[in-house]
């Protein structure tokens, strides 16, 4: 049996392929020791003319799988389904791993029993400059929802099937409410203070792309998307203020990142339906204990701005915030 799995979903990447599963394929733990399953997931470009050429090549340490396209949580949940190691982890195919990262990652994992083992990244582009660095050097306890992707991290394999935890298909997202699953089932967490994944800032990729703020179809899939993250984490985590937290968080962190070039009547809308939202399934993400107790572990200038926006609403002053902050009526 491998040692870890590595699951990567291909589609039209033809241009960043080689260099990531080069980064596998370069991994100090030995290529006797991992599995590269990469699923092709109808892609269009050359990107299947690559993978069989790597498998061709390295029978023993990468699969190909070939699928009509059915979008990333099918394809990450086929290699799911196939793998047979002890961990799992997750590449994107226009990312890359340093040499070290599956190592560090199953040494923490066999000496502390984890389930799950998370790192830092670098957001980078494809000329290698850095855009922004993230590590978890002082993990407290809100720690495990500060990143809720799932590829800066491995897996216990065993522990996802047990739970049969997968990740969401055709839906808006697929790492958080996959992320948030292992969090709500009860994983045993482990940080390092390492960064050794590169997330490659790709303009064309579907996560370098915003849900604006300001239309009923927006508005409505934002509500949606926290109504997701409601239905798998408020039974099991209704009485954690970490949970609270990040609740209103994503509201603040949305409305803030994206509602800049929204109306002010569009702002106010996607506000209020998502404030009834938690008031009707999980008020404690609305009570100013939540909002400093589960923050505890995240970044301060974010706790900060956090606080802020909890702190205007409570005060009843949402109104003329979005009348000073948006933009839409003005252009």
């Amino acid at each position: 049996m491998k040692t870890i799995s590595i699951v990567m979903p291909v589609y039209n990447t033809e241009i960043y392929l080689e260099k990531s599963i080069q980064s596998v394929l370069a991994q100090d733990i030995g290529q006797e020791n991992f599995i590269l399953i990469a699923i092709n997931d109808g892609s269009t470009d050359r990107s299947l003319e690559i993978l069989n050429s790597y498998e061709k090549k390295y029978p023993n340490c990468i699969r190909v799988i070939d699928q009509k396209n059915q979008g990333v949580g099918k394809a990450r949940n086929v290699g799911i389904e196939l793998a047979s190691s002890k961990y799992i982890s997750f590449l994107d195919s226009d990312d890359y791993y340093d040499v070290d990262f599956l190592k560090k990652h199953v040494e923490k994992a066999e000496e502390t029993n984890a389930d799950v083992v998370i790192s830092g990244f670098r957001r980078i582009t494809s000329e290698g400059e850095i855009l922004r660095k993230y590590v978890p050097n002082s993990p407290q306890r809100y720690t495990k929802y500060s990143t809720m992707t799932s590829w800066n991290r491995i897996h216990r394999l065993e522990f996802l099937k047990k739970d049969n935890i997968l990740f969401f298909e055709n839906t808006f997202v697929e790492d958080t409410p996959f992320s948030l699953s292992v969090i709500a089932q009860g994983a045993k967490y482990e940080f390092i203070d390492y960064i050794g994944y590169n997330w490659l800032f790709n303009p064309e990729s579907f996560s370098s792309t915003k849900l604006q703020v300001g239309n009923k179809e927006n508005t409505d899939k934002a509500v949606e998307m926290l109504s997701t993250f409601l239905d798998i984490g408020s039974t099991k985590l209704e009485k954690s203020p970490e949970f609270s937290y990040f609740m209103f968080k994503g509201i603040s962190h949305q409305l803030l990142r994206q509602g800049r070039l929204a109306s002010q009547k569009g702002f106010l809308e996607q506000f209020y339906k998502e404030k009834e939202l938690l008031e009707n399934r999980l008020p404690n993400a609305l009570k100013l204990s939540s909002i400093i107790k589960g923050s505890v572990g995240d970044e301060m200038k974010v706790r900060g701005v956090v606080l802020a926006f909890f702190s205007i609403y409570k005060l009843g002053l949402m109104s003329l915030f979005a009348k000073v902050y948006t933009k839409g009526d003005k252009i």
